[in-house]
């Protein structure tokens, strides 16, 4: 999960007895990855990565995540984040391990069922600029990445 400017990991209370949730820029760790001890890279997106020479690219890309959007709504939903939590359900299935990888997430991060359907939907416009057709925990991770995180030290 990307925490902005800062470095290093914070230290993110679960509400519970459990450990702080260690965050680090770029990663997920432990405990909130699997067992298996997954990680899920997310490269954070600098104002100096972006150059006009990949302005035509990502309008393309941005065209072709729409078009895929209006084929997948039809004439129902216009995008993502038009969603109705019963169309996300509809529209939107979620492999088993991606699943438990969100509601785990969801637990340890104490989500409300807004966040967590907000979660899905920006994962899947993360799938479609990516042309992904199913939503992967790397996706999840990514829109997890985009929640506020309260600045920690402010005085």
């Amino acid at each position: 999960l990307s925490t902005g400017s800062t470095s290093g990991p914070l230290p993110l209370s679960t509400g519970s007895t459990s450990k702080p949730l260690p965050i680090s820029t770029g990663s997920i760790s432990e405990p909130l990855s699997s067992s298996s001890c997954t990680t899920h890279e997310v490269s954070p997106t600098t104002s100096h990565s972006v150059t006009s020479s990949h302005s035509d690219t990502l309008k393309e890309t941005v065209a072709h995540a729409i078009s895929v959007q209006h084929q997948r709504y039809g004439d129902d939903v216009t995008y993502n984040a038009s969603l109705s939590s019963p169309n996300i359900v509809k529209f939107i299935p979620l492999s088993k391990s991606t699943k438990s990888f969100l509601d785990r997430a969801a637990e340890v991060l104490n989500l409300s069922a807004r966040s967590y359907f907000k979660i899905i939907k920006v994962a899947r416009t993360i799938a479609d600029l990516d042309g992904a057709k199913d939503i992967k925990e790397s996706h999840i991770t990514e829109a997890l990445s985009f929640r506020y995180q309260p600045p920690t030290n402010l005085f």
